[in-house]
């Protein structure tokens, strides 16, 4: 039984650390709502993009969200 005890006790350990690990990332990383977006590019544009992210280490949905509120941090222009 001595076993069963011990084992028991680690799970529970482990499992109080999976918590407040999940509760770290929660606070740290809050939610956010997130959509999937379709768009038509060029294919050869799109290549030439990915590799370019992939050498600046970042994935492209990534850079596009960065490329999405810089453009919206800018002040509007007139039309």
């Amino acid at each position: 039984m001595e076993n069963s005890d011990a084992y028991e006790q680690g799970r529970q350990k482990a499992l109080r650390y999976i918590e407040e690990k999940i509760a770290s990332f929660k606070q740290q990383y809050p939610q956010q709502v997130r959509t999937n977006i379709g768009i038509q590019v060029d294919a050869a544009l799109w290549k030439q993009f990915k590799v370019r992210c992939l050498k600046d280490e970042i994935t492209a949905s990534a850079k596009i969200e960065e490329l999405i509120a810089a453009y919206l941090a800018q002040p509007e222009q007139g039309r």
